[in-house]
């Protein structure tokens, strides 16, 4: 309706197009970052859990200033069309929607950075930890040496007494 009503104003509506656009950029920083710092060999659950964090942080703030970017856009534009002394100030309030969904990149992107250094031996599997090896790791239950079947281990199982009940009764 705006190309018919008021052809001129075209190029100024289609900015919070091009803004909004620019949100799916951010994502799209953010998975290239991620990728590269993705190694199989040496990638732990930390890693993992701060990239997911990282995209999920960058997701949602775009999210927000998509939304807040729409209906900003879109009562701007309508009000554009009937009075042009607006756009400057619909122009000031989508630059301040951006910024949530550019806030929301700088935390992604630090929180991405940081992740590759820290927690490296935070989730270590059980098998690999030196302690577990020695037995000495913290909740270790140390096995029961196999009871051997012998004379009394049959005679006591036979009768149905555990060990230790047949003097206690016997008295």
């Amino acid at each position: 309706s705006m190309g018919v009503m008021r052809p001129d104003m075209v190029m100024r509506s289609i900015i919070p197009v091009v803004m909004a656009g620019v949100l799916g950029i951010y994502g799209l920083i953010t998975a290239v970052i991620i990728n590269g710092k993705m190694e199989a060999a040496t990638y732990s659950a930390y890693s993992g859990y701060a990239h997911l964090g990282a995209g999920l942080t960058v997701g949602m703030s775009s999210l927000a200033a998509g939304l807040a970017i729409g209906i900003v856009g879109d009562a701007g534009v309508r009000a554009n069309a009937q009075q042009p002394r607006l756009f400057v100030g619909m122009i000031l309030i989508l630059i301040f929607a951006e910024a949530l969904g550019l806030y929301g990149l700088i935390v992604g992107l630090v929180v991405a950075s940081t992740a590759e250094g820290k927690g490296k031996n935070l989730c270590s599997s059980y098998a690999d930890s030196a302690l577990a090896r020695r037995g000495r790791c913290l909740g270790h239950v140390a096995a029961r040496p196999p009871v051997r079947a012998g004379k009394q281990g049959a005679s006591s199982s036979a009768t149905g007494r555990r060990e230790g009940q047949g003097a206690s009764q016997a008295a």
